[in-house]
């Protein structure tokens, strides 16, 4: 059975090599729809020369490969972020040879590396607002994937769950951890909401009924981090409608209440049964003084960060650092630091954390750009979306995630893809004006 599942695993591997060499804008279409299903081969083992991989790791490899060739064989079109990119990658990769663990830094660093390369690829491809229902119906379609993964792994069929000490299950189905299906189904939310801007009709019930599907699947999987996330993206989500979409705007004080009145009603009518029992332990651990303990230990281990970089970390290393992945070698836990900011400060001293600090900023402001530029309102309201997903990747930063290619994949191609269309959309209003102007100077 391991040897059938690996020949399809391998098989679906082959697909967007050859989508790259015949069509670059449904290779980068194809990652989004590949990786949650490679995804969940991650068991299976591949048997090297000198090590073993699993369908996952080859297939983000190539991905990687394919995207590295593509990024360096077109033309720069964003100057600054691809050489912060570059250079961050760079280090990345070189102060993995000084990591403890040197293969698992320089996985780490790889997984970095390709969904940035992976933004940059799709930001230097999609070229038309009917691209981003494309992507829209690529993320619809992996969304699917994941949703019925979750449905076979909830009902018992494949996969294996862990239980929380609260005693709710997590179902990891196929998957590496339960939480994927969590954290991949809220950073779909905002791509899946193009239709909710573009379309009517049949296709904008369907695009409501996918997110409200995908909204229950991250209620069931009892991860704490993709409803946080969500909510931080709802509040993005209003606060730039309100600035930039008038229109849009109207709805902000309705929308506001009737998510303070869905939480009103879980906390009331649910607040004693197994959906609010992981939150209930953030005020239980609270009130008996166990405050490393919160956020699944989150909190402890950033105060374990604090006392190692402050006072324990050579000069050499609080610079350029010694490896991503490594924090739990230094702080001597039996875990990451789940905490991507941290983490990078580790792993690529001071130097990586404000080239990677710089790489997000410029995104926000490239964004930022595009919206007080583009004329076109729809454009606006797609721009808006992916601001939305933006903070909604910086909350997800919190959780440590930053390896994580197969939820990262659908942020790097949507804001790449909205990025490339919203400053040709800017293009196209300034040629048109140059040319309206030509020709009234001829008249």
């Amino acid at each position: 059975m391991d040897n059938f599942l690996l020949i399809i695993s391998c098989t679906m591997i082959l697909v967007p090599l050859l989508l790259s060499i015949l069509n670059k804008k449904y290779f980068y279409l194809s990652v989004i729809i590949l990786y949650p299903l490679v995804g969940q081969f991650i068991r299976l083992k591949i048997d090297l020369v000198l090590f073993t991989i699993n369908p996952s790791m080859l297939f983000g490899l190539l991905v990687l490969f394919l995207t590295l060739l593509d990024v360096v064989l077109r033309p720069i079109k964003h100057l600054q972020l691809e050489i912060a990119i570059i250079v961050f990658i760079t280090l990345a990769l070189l102060t993995s040879v000084f990591s403890p663990i040197r293969f698992e830094s320089f996985s780490w660093s790889l997984k970095i590396t390709s969904w940035l390369l992976i933004f940059i690829g799709a930001s230097k491809t999609f070229s038309s607002k009917e691209d981003l229902i494309l992507v829209n119906f690529a993320v619809t379609i992996a969304a699917l994937i994941v949703i019925f993964s979750f449905a076979l792994a909830r009902l018992g069929f494949y996969g294996e769950s862990i239980d929380y000490e609260t005693g709710v299950k997590l179902y990891s189905g196929g998957f590496q951890s339960g939480k994927t299906f969590g954290y991949y189904l809220a950073m779909a939310v905002p791509t899946l909401a193009i239709l909710l801007v573009n379309k009517s009709g049949v296709l904008k019930v369907f695009s409501l009924f996918i997110i409200l599907l995908a909204l229950g699947v991250v209620a069931l999987t009892f991860v704490r981090a993709p409803v946080i996330a969500l909510l931080i993206g709802f509040l993005a989500f209003q606060y730039f409608s309100w600035k930039y979409d008038k229109k849009s705007s109207r709805q902000l004080i309705g929308s506001v209440a009737l998510v303070c009145l869905t939480i009103l009603v879980v906390v009331f009518f649910f607040k004693d049964s197994e959906y609010t029992s992981r939150w209930k332990t953030l005020g239980d651990k609270y009130t008996e003084g166990k405050i490393e303990k919160l956020g699944s230990g989150r909190v402890g281990g950033l105060m374990g960060f604090y006392e190692y970089y402050v006072y324990k970390a050579s000069p050499l290393r609080k610079m350029i650092g010694s490896g991503i992945g490594s924090s739990f070698i230094f702080l001597e836990q039996e875990k990451y630091i789940h905490n991507d900011f941290a983490e990078i400060m580790l792993g690529c001293g001071i130097v990586g954390f404000f080239l990677y600090f710089y790489i997000l900023y410029k995104v926000l402001r490239l964004l930022l750009q595009a919206i007080n530029k583009v004329p076109d309102q729809e454009m606006k309201k797609y721009i808006i979306l992916s601001l939305a997903q933006l903070f909604m990747f910086l909350a997800f930063h919190m959780t440590n995630i930053t390896s994580g290619v197969i939820i990262i994949s659908v942020w790097a191609v949507n804001t790449g893809a909205v990025l490339s269309i919203g400053y040709a959309a800017v293009d196209d209003a300034r040629n048109h004006v140059t040319a309206r102007t030509e020709n009234n100077s001829l008249a």
